[in-house]
């Protein structure tokens, strides 16, 4: 099921552009500017291979989607621009990459006949893609960056962490003991509750509401941990056995 319907405007270039969509229908009204590319007659055809026009969108490196255009009308000597619209379904919210790519080949009609036919061709031209329109992306808390007096007087710069915390502790404030740490996510305390008296929050700690970590639309950033591991307790048993009894002992 759709969760909204975002409309926005392309001018597709090769050079591919991004924009942010959140979840649901996405229809995009676009443009491709083509350019005349040569005409060709040497007998072994056009350098392209022929109506190849499409518009790719991309996120994270990998095709969502590759359209083919159609239906466009090319001009001799000029550029010409093509319009068309379509719809497909985002996923996720997140950033999309929108590009332009290919070329048009069409083989023209001489009005002497010859076995070296003639091919005019035109591609995309070239340039970065235009967009407009698409959804507000999902803000970040803006921490400024410390000063050379605070870092020299030896104080602490701040920890920024990206996760669900889910303890078994029952009071949430005692999780987080550490000062000038800013938590986007949230926090979950599992444990039995043992006093209704509301402890109080670190002065430090800064909790940004993360809903997409909650319901699993992305994951925190991994990195490897390091485990301290040390012997708490270690019993050594050992058997000796009786002295054999000598004379005069």
């Amino acid at each position: 099921m759709s969760l909204c319907n975002t409309t926005i405007i392309v001018d597709a270039r090769p050079n591919p552009s991004q924009v942010f969509v959140n979840k649901g229908t996405i229809t995009i009204n676009y443009s491709i500017t083509l350019t005349f590319f040569g005409t060709t007659s040497d007998g072994g055809g056009p350098s392209d291979t022929g109506d190849n026009l499409r518009i790719s969108v991309s996120a994270g490196g990998a095709d969502l989607l590759v359209k083919p255009i159609e239906s466009f009308t090319v001009s001799q000597g000029t550029s010409t621009i093509s319009y068309g619209t379509f719809s497909f379904d985002n996923p996720v919210s997140q950033f999309l990459e929108i590009s332009g790519s290919g070329g048009y080949v069409r083989k023209v009609q001489s009005p002497i006949q010859s076995i070296y036919p003639l091919f005019q061709q035109w591609t995309v031209l070239n340039g970065q893609t235009a967009i407009v329109g698409g959804d507000t992306p999902p803000t970040s808390p803006k921490i400024p960056p410390p000063s050379e007096s605070s870092q020299s007087s030896g104080r602490a710069l701040r920890s920024n962490i990206h996760a669900v915390i889910i303890s078994g502790l029952s009071d949430p404030a005692k999780v987080i003991a550490s000062t000038n740490v800013t938590l986007t996510g949230g926090i979950v305390a599992l444990g039995r509750t043992a006093s209704s008296l509301p402890s109080s929050w670190s002065s430090g700690l800064q909790i940004v509401p993360d809903n997409a970590l909650l319901t699993g639309e992305k994951i925190p950033p991994v990195t490897p941990n390091i485990l301290d591991v040390r012997i708490v307790r270690q019993e050594v048993t050992a058997g000796f056995p009786s002295p054999s009894s000598q004379p005069n002992n």
